[in-house]
């Protein structure tokens, strides 16, 4: 099975919680949200997963490392 996640948003109505990072790295419990989404989609037996990048995608890179595939939208 796939999935894609998109996580290309700035998040800008969310800047004062975040700061200047993607609204998809939000802490919850302890965890991103991109993070807990692929954690729970492999759990599911997910096993190709891609993540549509945008604003700072190098910070989400850092996040999923080499646990997805993904795609750079440079607008």
């Amino acid at each position: 099975m796939k999935a894609i996640i998109m996580a290309a948003g700035v998040g800008s109505r969310l800047s004062s919680v975040i700061g200047d990072k993607p609204k998809c790295l939000i802490m919850a419990d302890g965890e991103t949200l991109i993070g807990r989404m692929v954690r729970i989609l492999k759990s599911r037996n997910v096993t190709n997963i891609s993540v549509i990048t945008g604003y700072k995608s190098q910070l989400i890179r850092d996040e999923l490392g080499s646990k997805v595939n993904y795609f750079h939208n440079p607008l």
